[in-house]
């Protein structure tokens, strides 16, 4: 009896520790994609009025990619950290850093105000690494399968949320003109802080839960408060209408759904957004599915390392059916009446059997991401150093990041000048380098279970 109420409680204690660390890996993601949605209407706001219109883009794409680059710069140094001095108090930092800045963000009345909010954002979140360091610490062999496809989910989430809560809440006077919120002078001096504010919300409650609920995981820190000697313990791991539209002032509402819906225009606009709606959807639901219950199976059965192997090479196929997508559309565009893949009005038509199998593809290649991680503490060659670690992936990945919007830009506009489909033969090119060096990805050393005591 003695020993099923002690193997209870320390199931309990897992399922605590990992919500925590769940719900803390949400934060990030929310603070990097919430001011998508209002970026440019953000640097209107806060650039001269004399600011020409088409630079706009230039400004909000600094803004955009400084959080990243900030990011890429300190992670490592927030790993190391974390590996002498403990994960919890890194990420209460971190949680504590994200809350200031986005605050900071909100309150911001230029565009050098906006650009140090997002660099110090990025500086002081260094959660990510942090995160994944703990994640690897509470997960065991048993567990893992089912561990690294969640925490993969909590980004998804996080990716979508984010854009949400920031298209919903910008220039609530604007947006809500007949509401109570329209007549409070604070929101109109600074439209963007309730987006922000709501974003620094979510990391105060998770510093909280983290402060009260979360126990270290560093060995060396939790043996040594619990005096225990750490050389007897064993340390071994066996893991794009321009988008830039004059302002207008607010104006109150004066048709209802009803005769909106029945205009011609808009009511292809909403028939042609529906299936594209539904079928992006239903890759969310697909991708959930086949990370809660098919890459748990599949990865106990055949192995992280043939796994990553197999995903990683999906992205070829990813990236190589674009171009020929859009050869076939353009072989419709001059057959006009005698269009095959897509009408003339925009129908897909058969560009579906095209497009569902693409939807499927993308889906597959997301799963090496939670298999990336699994197989990055694997690879560690000891738990010491699993913060560390972390924070090189996490920096890597930062640097892509803010490498990516600017290197491809600058790729498509090659090819759009050429008439060419440059930029995705850059991508397969990238994705193949990618699935070759998966082939020099190992997996866990296939070792005998040794009963638990």
């Amino acid at each position: 009896m003695a020993i099923q109420n002690q193997t209870a409680h320390q199931k309990s204690i897992f399922k605590r520790q990992l919500t925590v660390l769940w719900l803390c890996r949400l934060i990030e993601p929310i603070s990097l994609t919430i001011l998508f949605p209002f970026i440019n209407d953000m640097m209107e706001h806060v650039l001269p009025p004399t600011t020409p219109r088409s630079t706009i883009g230039r400004y909000s794409g600094l803004v955009e990619s400084v959080f990243s680059i900030a990011s890429f710069s300190c992670m490592y140094q927030y790993g190391r950290l974390s590996d002498s001095r403990g994960r919890k108090p890194v990420i209460l930092c971190g949680l504590v850093g994200i809350s200031a800045s986005l605050v900071m963000l909100g309150l911001s009345r230029s565009y050098w105000m906006v650009l140090l909010a997002r660099t110090l954002s990025g500086c002081l979140c260094g959660n990510a690494s942090v995160l994944r360091a703990a994640l690897g610490e509470i997960t065991t062999q048993d567990n893992e399968s089912w561990i690294y496809p969640l925490w993969s989910i909590g980004w998804d989430l996080s990716i979508l949320c984010g854009p949400l809560i920031g298209a919903a809440l910008a220039q609530p006077a604007e947006q809500y003109p007949g509401s109570w919120i329209a007549k409070i002078t604070f929101f109109r001096e600074f439209p963007f802080f309730l987006p922000c504010a709501v974003a620094a919300g979510f990391a105060g409650l998770a510093f909280v839960l983290m402060f009260f609920l979360f126990e270290e995981t560093l060995p060396a820190t939790v043996n040594h408060e619990e005096g225990l000697d750490v050389a007897d313990e064993d340390t071994t791991r066996s893991e794009t209408t321009p988008l830039l539209l004059p302002k207008k002032a607010p104006v109150k509402p004066t048709m209802s759904a009803r005769q909106l819906v029945v205009i011609p225009a808009v009511r292809n606009v909403l028939v042609s957004n529906f299936p594209m709606a539904l079928c992006f959807s239903l890759r969310g639901v697909l991708s959930i599915f086949l990370s809660l219950f098919i890459l748990p199976v599949a990865q106990r059965k055949l192995g992280t390392s043939t796994l990553y192997r197999a995903f990683a090479g999906v992205w070829i196929a990813c990236f190589a059916l674009p171009p020929v997508m859009n050869t076939l559309a353009r072989r419709d565009a001059h057959d006009g009446a005698n269009s095959r893949w897509i009408s003339e009005d925009g129908r897909l038509l058969r560009m579906w059997w095209l497009m569902g199998p693409l939807m499927v593809l993308y889906t597959m290649g997301d799963l090496v991401f939670p298999l990336n991680m699994l197989a990055l503490n694997v690879a560690a060659p000891d738990q010491s150093v699993l913060g560390a670690i972390n924070g090189i992936s996490s920096s890597v990945a930062a640097l892509a990041r803010a490498m990516g919007p600017v290197t491809i830009g600058f790729i498509y506009s090659i090819g759009a000048q050429h008439h060419n489909a440059l930029v995705w033969f850059v991508f397969v090119g990238v994705s193949f380098t990618g699935a070759i060096q998966a082939w020099f990805v190992k997996g866990r050393p296939k070792t005998p279970r040794v009963a638990a005591e």
